[in-house]
């Protein structure tokens, strides 16, 4: 099916909104400064005057049981259970000192569950992330900052996003 569209004109704001995290501007304000500039030929996209469609029909309408397309408890229980599993093998592998087994082993996923200090170190993390994020939340009584929100989680979450970025530039080089 072929829907013709014509006169589509989609126009990009010239000027890059900024925020800055210390203010406590308005919810208006913020619209008010997000508001689109008078339109420019510089500025502007236009698109093809067709486009084609594709409809896919969808699961339930096809004749799938509704609950095919969700997880089960028992899916949930053999992903824990899985999980474990994959725990107690890798804690395994590091007892043993196997640098063979470890070099090809995957610990994405079960990196803070290998010790018990690792296991304490990383619900300590979360709860603290979790009181300062409702600490700033009773502060904000009359406005609402979620930069001021955002800080408090990222005051507790550094390690694990730095954490993570190193996984992840090391995993982009296998």
């Amino acid at each position: 099916m072929i829907a013709i569209m014509t006169n589509l004109i989609v126009d990009f704001p010239t000027q890059q909104r900024t925020v800055s995290r210390k203010s406590k501007r308005t919810f208006e304000q913020s619209l008010a400064q997000a508001a689109p500039s008078a339109p420019s030929s510089a500025s502007a996209v236009q698109f093809a005057s067709e486009v084609t469609i594709r409809y896919y029909e969808h699961a339930i309408d096809a004749g799938a049981d509704a609950s095919d397309l969700y997880y089960t408890k028992e899916d949930y229980k053999s992903f824990k259970s899985q999980h474990k599993q994959d725990v107690r093998q890798m804690i395994k592998i590091i007892e043993s000192q196997d640098n063979e087994a470890f070099q090809k082993s995957v610990i994405t996923g079960i990196e803070n569950v290998l010790s018990r200090d690792l296991i304490k170190k990383t619900m300590a993390r979360r709860a603290d992330c979790v009181r300062a994020v409702l600490n700033e939340q009773d502060l904000q009584h009359d406005y609402y900052d979620a930069d001021r929100l955002a800080a408090a989680s990222m005051q507790y979450s550094r390690a694990a996003v730095q954490k993570s970025v190193k996984i992840g530039l090391m995993q982009s080089y296998v």
